[in-house]
């Protein structure tokens, strides 16, 4: 089957980017309770830096469940529906000849199956490959910015 069956969606990468991202603000918040507040003994700070995040758990937490976990279910539900309905629509078009050569069960796995499994798998190449690679390279990008010896060491190191 073609992919052009298939959207392609970029919006949705960019926001599993992004909330991979911004989890990175919890450690930073972490040590800013740390350093800032406990250490230098601040505690007309603790109320603002709890507020702070509390709120900005709470936000990761739901893009984290809607952008990670829900959308891609989604898609991946949509993309097999899609593949579904091309199958059958495709079966339905066939000569008798050539529906006649496959046994009915292999027409019925490819519309229930092997439609599911690849649109599934389109969604996880598509959506977490990508999005996860776009991170990776975040983070190294920010690891040359930092100490260029330890971002070569890093990028030897991933290759493995």
């Amino acid at each position: 089957m073609k992919t052009k069956e298939l959207e392609k969606y970029p919006l949705q990468i960019l926001m599993m980017t992004l909330t991979s991202f911004l989890t990175l603000l919890i450690p930073k918040l972490l040590s800013y309770l740390i350093d800032d507040i406990l250490m230098a003994n601040n505690k007309e700070k603790i109320l603002p830096w709890f507020m702070i995040t509390f709120g900005v758990t709470s936000l990761l937490m739901i893009m984290k469940f809607y952008f990670i976990t829900y959308n891609p279910i989604k898609i991946g539900i949509k993309n097999t529906f899609r593949l579904q309905i091309k199958a059958a629509k495709d079966i339905l078009n066939m000569n008798q000849s050539v529906y006649a050569d496959e046994d009915k069960g292999y027409y019925y796995n490819v519309c229930s199956n092997s439609c599911a499994a690849y649109g599934d798998l389109y969604e996880e190449i598509h959506l977490n490959l990508i999005s996860c690679f776009i991170y990776v390279c975040g983070i190294l990008a920010v690891v040359f910015m930092t100490n260029i010896y330890l971002g070569i060491f890093l990028s030897y190191m991933e290759s493995f």
